[in-house]
């Protein structure tokens, strides 16, 4: 079976992880339109593999700049 890859959006101050969405074919126009708002927020966004992604989750952001955009 084929692994299955996800995009992270990690915190320009913590750099923890404010976003996280599967890497899907089937919705690719959503998922590039997901990532650009998030690159033009200035996050730093990366491929991950699926079960990567979900050990990074416990990794939150949780600092101020991000309690001020509201994510």
């Amino acid at each position: 079976m084929a692994e299955k890859y996800a995009y992270i959006a990690r915190c320009r101050k913590c750099n923890g992880i404010v976003m996280t969405t599967i890497d899907d074919p089937k919705y690719k126009g959503d998922v590039a339109k997901i990532i650009a708002e998030h690159i033009n927020d200035g996050y730093f966004i990366e491929r991950v593999t699926v079960s990567s992604a979900r050990k990074l989750i416990e990794s939150n952001c949780v600092c101020e700049i991000c309690k001020s955009d509201g994510t």
